[in-house]
């Protein structure tokens, strides 16, 4: 009986171990109003991840635009500061959703991504920059 207490303690120690010396990223799915108050704050790095066309139509002020799909996505991402939170948003949340992945796997510490993309932003009632039409 004491090898089985012995063994179960082990494995809880190991556990711990590797649980405790990995400096995972943190990727959590945010309000809109949450999402304002960051913006607010100034404390995030605010990326738009659609393509540089949905990008110039519409967008939150102050954004820049990193398209997931784009082939230089990786490259743009090393001059990006991995220890600085970043704030994530698309149209709806899939490609935010995957751009966080590769955020995480990258090695970035702090990623925050609007639930519900810029579509409930808008619908929010908040602001968004809209490109008039010539």
């Amino acid at each position: 009986m004491s090898n089985i207490i012995r063994a179960v303690l082990a494995i809880a120690f190991i556990i711990a171990l590797v649980s405790c010396s990995k400096d995972a990223a943190t990727v959590t799915q945010i309000s809109v109003e949450e999402a304002e108050t960051l913006i607010e704050l100034d404390d995030v790095q605010l990326i738009d991840v659609r393509s540089a066309v949905q990008y110039d139509k519409k967008r939150l002020d102050g954004a820049i635009n990193i398209d997931v799909e784009d082939e230089r996505f990786n490259r743009l991402l090393e001059n990006m500061d991995k220890d600085e939170p970043v704030l994530l948003y698309c149209n709806q949340g899939n490609k935010s959703a995957r751009c966080s992945q590769i955020l995480e796997d990258r090695g970035f510490t702090k990623i925050y991504d609007i639930d519900g993309g810029l579509a409930k932003w808008e619908a929010s009632g908040r602001k968004v920059i809209v490109k008039e039409i010539e």
